[in-house]
């Protein structure tokens, strides 16, 4: 009705869309929504406290603590966020579309939450003036990535790897030679891990690994990339020379479902 009527009344546009993004949110986004709580089979590791501040110092920072412990609390921030996101968010690239992200408020928080760690992780590393001190950061970073490697948290790697890539660190040269050969090697590994090369083909074949073994937190933006590439390459009804009107493309569909699927 909204869209027959209203909107192709004059004047009357403006109205029609707020109407119908109210009426959505309120269908695809309820007010109460129900959780089945999670159970495991054993209880979480104990974490790794920092040490004692040394004199002189009230605050910790990034090196007074463990990387492990910095990867683990990194991954159970975003893997809250990665577990909101609803299925019918992933539909018509909302989290694309100005008119329609507020359909995709979930995917968009965790997005935002991918530009903020990233900033963070820059921003670390270049407000040290000394240069051995930076190249600690560097290499505390790259420690973090790592273990969130060996307990699958890709997103939070792309995030590092985003940062450590980006041009304000990127040429920080004198910094890059201060660090080990060890750390070069994981440096290397992580991003040959999460290369773009052949549409992901080395971090698809790691979240193949993963799941069903064991807990995942993928990089959401391989399958926002698919969805985009399902969306734009497929046309939403087709016209087959004996039909009467369009039918919908159900194989463009199916293949959208087996991407949310994952």
């Amino acid at each position: 009705f909204v869209d027959d009527v209203v909107l192709s009344t004059p004047r009357m546009k403006t109205t029609a869309v707020t109407l119908r993004n109210a009426m959505e949110k309120k269908v695809l986004f309820p007010a109460t929504l129900e959780y089945s709580p999670l159970t495991y089979g054993e209880p979480p590791p104990k974490p790794f406290l920092p040490k004692g501040l040394p004199l002189g110092r009230s605050l910790y920072t990034l090196l007074d603590l463990s990387p492990v412990e910095v990867a683990r609390q990194l991954t159970l921030i975003e893997s809250h966020l990665f577990k909101q996101i609803q299925p019918k968010e992933c539909l018509e690239q909302a989290w694309n579309k100005p008119l329609l992200q507020h359909q995709a408020p979930n995917i968009l928080n965790l997005i935002d939450r991918f530009n903020q760690v990233t900033r963070w992780v820059s921003a670390e590393i270049v407000q040290e003036p000394k240069v051995r001190t930076r190249a600690k950061v560097l290499r505390r970073f790259i420690e973090i990535a790592w273990e969130c490697l060996q307990i699958n948290s890709f997103n939070v790697i792309q995030e590092i790897i985003a940062a450590l890539n980006s041009a304000s660190v990127g040429r920080l040269k004198l910094t890059w030679r201060e660090l080990r050969p060890r750390t070069m090697q994981q440096w290397e590994r992580l991003q040959e891990a999460l290369s773009r090369d052949s549409n992901y083909k080395n971090l698809r074949a790691l979240l193949d690994k993963a799941r069903g073994n064991c807990a995942c937190l993928p990089f959401l933006g391989v399958f926002l990339s698919d969805l985009v590439f399902i969306e734009d390459g497929n046309p939403d009804k087709l016209s087959p020379p004996n039909a009467q009107e369009p039918l919908i493309n159900f194989i463009k569909r199916r293949k959208i479902a087996l991407v949310i699927e994952r």
